[in-house]
């Protein structure tokens, strides 16, 4: 019954399989040092043992974790025993996966589920990567039965994904001697690398070079990030979130990142939520402070200490905040889109006219765009902020008039731009007058309108707008444009361009997050409408709505 809604959906390359990549101050510990030392040593110590770079066929793991004292993060060697201890775990995970599998058949998901569910034979998303970056590098269908019969032993101590193994292994002894006892297991895990600050970067005392070489580290730390799968050590998740450099790594992560169960937590092999708790709150967090940054930098309401107050992290040294601050700000607009009927709507809604009427779809599927004309208009300078000017953002009123000359050749376009709160919708849309011209050259016509909605599932910040209304708009071409994720995800917007195309209008969607084949010219509508029509006369029955609208209330009061 469900396979025929299943598709391939492997976990994906790492970076670091697809380049070999050297960057000043870059350094990776081996597992095997880790688990043959039993603890995590200062960088210094371990500098001669430590590859500066990456290279296909290895497996790079980013540990996210806190600092358990101000001098030493691991002063128990809990963090190492659970480091160590979990990613053993996985990996058999990941072994146990591919011998039901098969080392090179991809994982089966229903994508169209929310979140995408897996159908079939499929591991943890840690297992799933372990086996596309390191078992199909290193293994043959041969040395896959040899190390399957070796973790089947093991299996027994991590059913629990090494939690209660690690509370009482510290200094790893144990783990040190099933190793010994494994080749083919050894072998693999002699591929596997890990980034963890305090061994990889210099700790005090600090010579010049050193402070010059953590200076240099500090600067590009999202890259070393980049290049592998993050991975977060949970153990006081309210603690981890007020971490100011914890909060930039699992933001530099966005949705993609393990959460390993931390040395703090109670009993094991027991149902437990924490961990999908912090998942939720890990996914809106970069959401919260876009928003601070918004109010700090466009809406110039407080200073850099206010807003990461206000967002509640802080660091040993105050004096690291504005440093951090441009950290946050640098990763820029979240690319991740998060949705549910929580969300608060503002700004102006485009009601397309149809002849003396005006009309309002009820329908909220996602639009076609299987048989559409593909573009390309690279627009993905908008996901960095820029400088603002003072006050500048009140020239981005949520409905502008763009030209009124009526008698045209072309058919005058109407834009519409989605976004995730009113900040972000107001950052797109200065861009969107900046760059115009080439969206009238994309469109073929002169811009005649442009209206902005804000559809915010974090609804905190400055809000200068603030209330919901209706525009009746003469075009017979709108230019659609967001994330990828909400012109696909939003159901607002599905809503709108729902209406336009009912109207006869020709809609072209531009997700400005992707820098090719990004536009999509003449999409059609998915599923049966019936949209509620209005007389032109008689817009005042579309009243205006002070703070915005819920989501799934908007139609019920609009219509």
């Amino acid at each position: 019954m469900f396979a025929p809604l299943a598709s391939p959906s492997d976990a994906p390359l790492l970076v670091s399989q697809q380049i070999k990549v050297a960057i000043p101050a870059m350094r990776w510990v081996p597992l095997p040092l880790l688990i043959s030392t039993g603890r995590f040593e200062p960088m210094q110590q371990w500098a001669a043992q430590l590859p500066t770079d990456t290279h296909p066929g290895a497996y790079y793991c980013f540990v996210s974790h806190r600092w358990l004292t101000v001098t030493e993060p691991d002063p128990d060697t809990s963090q190492a025993a659970i480091l160590a201890w979990q990613l053993l775990a996985h990996l058999c995970d990941a072994v146990r996966v591919a011998a039901i599998r098969g080392l090179d058949k991809p994982r089966m998901v229903i994508q169209q589920w929310a979140g995408g569910v897996s159908y079939g034979p499929a591991g943890s998303e840690l297992a799933e990567s372990l086996l596309v970056n390191l078992l199909r590098m290193r293994l043959t269908e041969k040395t896959l039965k040899t190390v399957k019969a070796e973790t089947d032993s093991i299996l027994p101590m991590v059913m629990d994904y090494g939690v209660s193994a690690a509370r009482t292994d510290r200094g790893l002894a144990r783990l040190r001697s099933l190793v010994s006892e494994r080749r083919t297991l050894a072998g693999l895990l002699d591929h596997i690398f890990v980034w963890y600050d305090y061994s990889c970067l210099p700790q005090p005392p600090l010579t010049a070079a050193d402070a010059e070489q953590l200076r240099a580290g500090l600067e590009v730390l999202e890259l070393y990030q980049r290049f592998g799968r993050t991975v977060i050590l949970l153990d006081d998740a309210s603690d981890y979130v007020s971490r100011a450099w914890c909060t930039f790594e699992s933001m530099v992560a966005s949705n993609d990142f393990e959460l390993l169960v931390g040395s703090r937590r109670a009993a094991a092999a027991q149902p437990e939520t924490t961990e999908e708790g912090l998942g939720t709150v890990l996914s809106h967090r970069h959401f919260l402070v876009w928003r601070g940054i918004l109010d700090t930098d466009v809406f110039g309401i407080q200073s850099v200490l206010t807003c990461m107050q206000r967002l509640g992290v802080t660091a040993t040294e105050e004096k690291d905040l504005p440093f951090l601050y441009s950290k946050y700000r640098a990763l820029g607009m979240p690319r991740s889109v998060t949705y549910d009927s929580s969300e608060i709507v503002t700004g102006t809604i485009p009601l397309p006219i149809s002849g003396s009427e005006v009309l309002l779809s009820s329908n909220d599927l996602g639009p076609e765009t299987g048989g559409s004309t593909v573009a390309t208009l690279d627009w993905t300078a908008v996901l960095r902020l820029g400088e603002w000017p003072a006050n500048s953002y009140a020239r981005y009123p949520s409905f502008l008039a763009l030209s009124e000359n009526e008698k045209e050749s072309s058919a005058p376009f109407h834009i519409l731009v989605s976004g995730s709160c009113e900040g972000e919708s107001i950052v797109l849309t200065r861009f969107v007058l900046e760059h115009l011209g080439e969206a009238e050259r994309l469109m073929g016509a002169p811009g005649r309108s442009l209206s902005w909605l804000s559809s915010d599932i974090v609804p905190v910040g400055h809000k200068p707008d603030g209330r919901l209304r209706s525009q009746a708009v003469r075009s017979k071409q709108w230019l659609v444009l967001g994330l990828r994720g909400r012109l696909h995800g939003c159901k607002s917007t599905h809503r709108l361009i729902n209406s336009a195309i009912a109207a006869g209008v020709r809609v072209t969607m531009l997700a400005v997050d992707e820098p090719e084949n990004n536009v999509s010219i003449g999409i059609r509508a998915q599923g049966e409408d019936t949209p509620r029509k209005a007389a032109f006369d008689h817009l005042t029955a579309f009243r205006e709505h002070d703070r915005g609208l819920y989501r799934d209330a908007i139609w019920r009061h609009l219509l």
